[in-house]
């Protein structure tokens, strides 16, 4: 049993229980904003009304309860409805719960405060509004933390926007859908902003999540099981700065990008870089890349994608500029359009990209296209299979001989039309470079260095005219197609 000293002696903020929050009830198809008083057995009719007659208490939170109903003009509603810090509007589920702009400038503003900003959006459907949710509308606020679960947003011109312009804000969406927007999420401003998302759905808008500002002093931006579908443009696009701290940057874990009009992933970051980590994530049919990286100076730590897959994109990984070392782990780059992988430097920015028991198979254009411009680009392909490839298995380009470096460690580079171009022989370390014979009993001409290539020495793989050696696509010997598709070593 605790003493009177002992208990005078505890703060008296850990003495008190939670706040229990002011509960509101609104129905719009039972309740009367004329005689209700915003209990359950007399809820108001409209939100507005609601928000306009409640003597709200200081240190209590709002909880707006809204009945299964349509929340728009002819039902009373006056937009924006400006929410006080703290509020919880809940609904019952999206299908049967909406507010309806009715093609308004602004649907929700959330207001800072001195109080609790911490606003919980669930279980509603938004839609008709030049913006959803607004994060105050002013230049100078405080921070706001926005919370979502089982929401649906659609038809707007932004779903969510003006999160980022004050530090401290944070965003924690979760089993939510954004569709046919401008933009799904628009994230602007200065930070620092916290952000995780999971299991949210960006379907048909013109970006899905759309991020511009310096966030250099904001922690880990996580991305948890969320899906990119057919945007006008990009799934995610960054065009700004992260920090370079070990708990800061950009990680997406099983995540899809699919049929986005440009880019599945694509982040353009001027300054301040910080690592990303891809894992375990989708880019298939995405039009002009799967990943985009571009723009990126050296930083303290090292990107990585890893366990994932590239199918029938543009190009799978389009790398331009990424100082920043670069790996690519154990992912499947198969079937796109152009090259697998693309890596290109610059006059005056380098390119830094490492690629481990990667499968780069049956890709339109190279498995692996490097081109050096200026500024050097360091490439090697280790533990990987090239195979299949349209036109070449591994390519350089150099605009200034010796620009780049290559290595090739335990590679199986076959079947490809052309499967190394300005390779030397001195970057190939313990690697199998196959050709088929007509007559495969008796033909040659299978591995570098014999008789039926042109200069293998100099890295000309090309088979000699009238060489017993040939490409043999669709009539490859099993074994062969087994290692393709086996995991790589």
């Amino acid at each position: 049993m605790l003493s009177t000293a002992l208990l005078l002696a505890i703060p008296l903020g850990m003495a008190q229980a939670p706040v229990s929050p002011q509960e509101v009830f609104i129905s719009s198809r039972q309740g009367d904003d004329q005689s209700g008083d915003g209990t359950q057995n007399k809820p108001f009719r409209s939100i507005h009304q609601a928000l306009q007659a409640q003597d709200r208490q200081a240190d209590r939170p709002l909880k707006l309860i809204l009945d299964i109903g349509r929340y728009d003009a002819e039902h009373g509603e006056v937009f924006p409805l400006r929410l006080p810090p703290g509020t919880h509007l809940w609904g019952w589920t999206p299908e049967y719960t909406l507010l309806d702009g009715g093609g308004t400038e602004t649907l929700l503003v959330l207001e800072d405060g001195s109080t609790d900003s911490t606003f919980r959006l669930q279980s509603l459907r938004l839609q008709n509004a030049g913006t959803a949710v607004a994060a105050g509308d002013g230049s100078s606020r405080s921070a706001i933390q926005l919370q979502t679960r089982d929401v649906q947003i659609e038809q707007c011109g932004n779903a969510i926007a003006g999160l980022g312009s004050a530090p401290g804000d944070r965003a924690d969406l979760s089993f939510s859908r954004f569709r046919n927007c401008r933009a799904g999420l628009w994230l602007q401003g200065s930070g620092p902003l916290a952000l995780e998302l999971k299991e949210c759905d960006f379907e048909d808008n013109q970006d899905g999540v759309l991020v511009q500002g310096d966030f250099r002093s904001s922690p880990s931006w996580r991305l948890n099981h969320c899906r990119f579908r057919r945007q006008k443009r990009h799934g995610l696009f960054v065009d700004g700065s992260f920090g370079q701290g070990p708990a800061q940057g950009l990680h997406l874990v099983s995540c899809q990008f699919e049929g986005n009009g440009e880019g599945g992933l694509s982040l353009t970051v001027p300054a301040g870089d910080t690592p990303i980590r891809v894992q375990a994530c989708q880019f298939r049919y995405n039009r002009l890349f799967g990943l985009g990286l571009a723009g990126r100076n050296p930083g303290s730590g090292t990107s990585v994608v890893e366990d994932c897959l590239f199918i029938s994109n543009g190009v799978g990984l389009h790398l331009a500029q990424v100082q920043m070392p670069m790996q690519i782990r154990r992912c499947r780059i198969q079937g796109n359009v152009g090259n697998g992988i693309f890596a290109a430097s610059s006059p005056v920015v380098s390119c830094r990209v490492q690629v481990s028991a990667c499968l780069l198979v049956e890709n339109g254009s190279s498995g692996f296209y490097g081109l050096s411009d200026g500024l050097g680009l360091q490439a090697t392909l280790a533990s990987c299979t090239i195979a299949g490839n349209r036109a070449s298995g591994v390519e350089r380009r150099d605009k200034h001989k010796g620009s780049s470096e290559f290595q090739l460690l335990d590679c199986l580079v076959s079947d490809n039309a052309l499967n190394l171009k300005n390779i030397l022989a001195e970057e190939l370390r313990h690697c199998q470079v196959n050709f088929f014979p007509l007559d495969e009993e008796s033909g040659t001409g299978n591995f570098a260095g014999e008789a039926a290539f042109v200069n293998p020495q100099a890295g000309d793989y090309r088979l000699k005219t009238g060489s017993q050696a040939r490409r043999r696509g669709i009539g490859a010997p099993p074994d062969l197609m087994d290692r393709w598709y086996a995991r790589p070593r």
